[in-house]
């Protein structure tokens, strides 16, 4: 259950709300419909004056987020603040100064004070405010006297808080309280990787089914209905068994410091690598759980502890992200042969054990937590797990140390940090659009193009989500061409128009007007076109923050910061009058920014 904010514009009279009556469809359940339990509008009252900012504090948070200031843990907290002043009011009654925001207790010392420059009628913005516990107050200590300073001047209630961040302990109550990091929320573009022994024979039919899945598609149906299964018979032979594969999975290619650099140069700010897939091969040291892994057979590297080591060494701003599959289809071998149905596949490296949660799946998630020191543990299929009786540990072992590391929500909880599409969230696809990993049966010109992977960074981050684009490399480590060439473009744009990406907010009256995205920072406001301005003149009829004197400019690759010239409309629509010459130098995507005075 999930709540979600909506603007309405307060200068119009609310009459109604309307909900659709349609359902849609997913490939998973058929049918997709939202259920909506309550309704609560909260009430911008006419302001007693449009002649100055009319703020509201909707809400105050605190975080289990946190930073980390000269040794010492620095507790965030979450601000919501409106300006109930009309959508229609001037600038009189806007921000357009900077602001201080402050929290005043007992039991708190602000450390690290927010700020807001610009906040016009009828908007929104969420403010992180550092705080640190007063001596003798334990963290985890409710506290209800939480009062909001704007510039040193008390706003609001007093609001109930929890003081400091308490160790994590088993249990929904204490587990549901773990949120998202700031660094990932900051993050915005991560890269997925699908490696394994399916890289080798690495076909389905394009556009049908995940390449990855090649063994469960050999078995689901084991017949001549099946594409796999067929193909297999025909190419291998019935005696070549999955497992058979495993000398042809070498690595040959690989570099673990050029794929950390790689990942840097796509202008990604974290990855995610497959450290086990649904055939329970692993590319890590599984030590005494199993012996199914690339350090006994196909390359006989630990692939996992080569990648986090380059990262260390050369790329230690990048924030290293495991994949982790919570079944085995055929574990413990008992996968029937595809073509004879009497016999029983070798589940090869496959170690005896009592209790797959305990002896296997335990200590391969510790070994990712401990070992590999991952930042995002990345689960997948979900199931039967341990993970919440093994994540407080792994939580407070990491906020001890100064790292906020975070889980998906496919771990097999009752909760987690962000979700692939609601509150904070995350929207993975293939480079390949049909598969996650290799598939030599997809062509190149189907692979995803730059102004793809583009328009969708930029539509996804506007809307508060992070992008995880996937590549499947070849069974030796081969990025294949589409994807590596698609994705260095993605690259060659973010390094000069990062910044419109990178550390922002969505923009609370709405994510887009057309081909047009908004996303915004403290000083600065960001207009992202998905189409090529014409005749020269950028247009939106957005109720933009934007007010005489603010500084609009173009990233460009040439970054001339070069003054671009806007106004007002006598329609209230808002003209940018854009450089032919810059605008040429980039293709797909054209960012600009106005920065608040």
């Amino acid at each position: 259950m999930f709540t979600f904010q909506h603007h309405t514009d307060n200068a119009k009279v609310l009459t109604g709300v309307v909900l659709p009556n349609n359902t849609g469809t997913s490939q998973l359940t058929g049918v997709v419909s939202i259920h909506v339990f309550a309704i609560t509008l909260i009430s911008a009252d006419k302001p007693s004056s449009v002649q100055r900012p009319s703020l509201y504090i909707q809400n105050v948070r605190s975080t289990t987020k946190f930073r980390i200031l000269d040794d010492k843990q620095i507790q965030l907290f979450e601000i919501t603040l409106n300006n109930f002043a009309p959508s229609t009011a001037g600038v009189e009654a806007w921000i357009t100064r900077d602001t201080s925001m402050m929290l005043a207790s007992d039991s708190l010392d602000t450390v690290i004070p927010g700020s807001v420059r610009r906040l016009r009628g009828g908007d929104q913005v969420r403010i992180l405010v550092g705080v640190a516990n007063k001596d003798g107050v334990e963290p985890g200590t409710p506290i209800s006297d939480v009062q909001i300073l704007i510039d040193g001047r008390p706003v609001g209630k007093e609001w109930d808080a929890i003081a400091g961040i308490p160790d994590f302990y088993t249990g929904d109550d204490s587990l549901m309280t773990h949120e998202s990091a700031e660094w990932f929320d900051n993050a915005k573009f991560g890269l997925f990787v699908h490696w394994g022994i399916y890289s080798v024979p690495a076909w389905t039919v394009s556009g049908t089914q995940y390449a990855e899945w090649y063994w469960y598609w050999q078995h689901n149906p084991a017949n001549e209905s099946s594409a796999v299964w067929t193909h297999h018979k025909e190419v291998y032979g019935e005696d070549f068994l999955y497992d058979d594969f495993f000398p042809d999975f070498t690595a040959s290619e690989f570099n673990a410091t050029d794929f950390v650099q790689f990942v840097v140069n796509i202008g990604a700010k974290y990855f995610v690598i497959t450290t086990k897939h649904h055939d329970g091969f692993a590319l890590f040291d599984t030590w005494n759980s199993s012996n199914r892994n690339s350090l006994l057979y196909g390359p006989k590297r630990n692939l996992i502890g080569e990648i986090v080591n380059a990262t260390k060494a050369t790329q230690p701003q990048l924030h290293t992200g495991l994949y982790f599959s919570l079944p085995e289809w055929f574990n413990p071998a008992f996968a029937k042969n595809a073509y004879n149905s009497s016999e029983y596949e070798p589940y090869t490296g496959y170690v005896e054990v009592e209790d797959f949660l305990q002896d296997i799946m335990r200590p391969q998630m510790e070994a990712l937590f401990y070992q590999y020191k991952t930042d995002i543990l990345w689960c997948d299929i979900g199931g039967p797990t341990v993970f919440p009786d093994i994540a407080p540990r792994w939580f407070n072992w990491a906020k001890e140390n100064g790292r906020h590391v975070i889980a998906n929500a496919r771990c097999g909880a009752n909760y987690s940090d962000f979700d692939v599409k609601l509150r904070k969230w995350e929207s993975s696809e293939g480079s390949d659009p049909y598969s996650y990993g290799y598939n030599h049966d997809t062509p190149d010109e189907n692979y995803r193009n730059a102004s793809y992977i583009l328009h969708s960074l930029v539509d996804i981050v506007s809307k508060n989500g992070n992008y995880l684009i996937d590549i499947g490399p070849t069974a030796n480590g081969t990025i294949v061409s589409p994807s590596r060439s698609s994705l260095l473009k993605v690259g060659e744009w973010l390094r000069f128009a990062g910044e419109a990406i990178y550390d922002t907010q969505y923009w609370y009256v709405t994510a887009e007007e057309g081909d047009l995205r908004f996303t915004t920072k403290p000083d600065a406001f960001y207009i992202i076109s998905l189409s090529y301005p014409t005749n020269g003149v950028l247009r939106s009829m957005s109720p933009l923050p934007l007010k005489d004197g603010d500084i609009a400019t173009f990233l460009g690759p040439n970054q001339s910061q070069r003054e671009l010239a806007w106004s007002w409309s006598e329609n209230r629509v808002f003209e940018l009058l854009v450089d032919e010459e810059e605008l040429a130098m980039v293709q797909d995507v054209w960012a600009f920014k106005i920065k608040y005075t």
